[in-house]
């Protein structure tokens, strides 16, 4: 990948990460630096180089193709918590992608080790 390419992509998911830039505004942005360095590249007549062209391909117009060149995507696992703050994992029966957890059990006092 090209320099300027990479910095642009940096660029964004700076803003996206550091500044939590939502999607839209993140989107934006990416697709703004494009035509920034669009405008930049082009000559007097408005063509642009072949090797300007590769770098404008280079550059993602999502933010989140721009996150996935960093494999910056993790996974999340739905824990459920308890009015005590206790955490319970969820189990998957089957391979299901529906996750199950205890019964609430219902106690007067709280104790660290309550079920719900």
């Amino acid at each position: 990948m090209d320099t300027i390419a990479q910095v642009t992509l940096v660029i964004g998911v700076i803003c996206s990460i550091v500044m939590d830039v939502g999607t839209r505004a993140g989107n934006f942005i990416m697709n703004a630096l494009s035509l920034l360095l669009f405008l930049a590249f082009k000559d007097t007549s408005g063509q642009l180089s072949v090797s300007h062209e590769n770098i404008l391909a280079q550059i993602p117009s999502s933010i989140a193709s721009a996150l996935s060149k960093f494999k910056l995507t993790g996974n999340t696992i739905p824990y459920a918590i308890c009015s005590c703050h206790c955490t319970y994992a969820p189990t998957y029966v089957n391979g299901s992608k529906i996750a199950s957890y205890p019964p609430p059990l219902y106690q007067s006092s709280y104790t660290r080790d309550c079920l719900w």
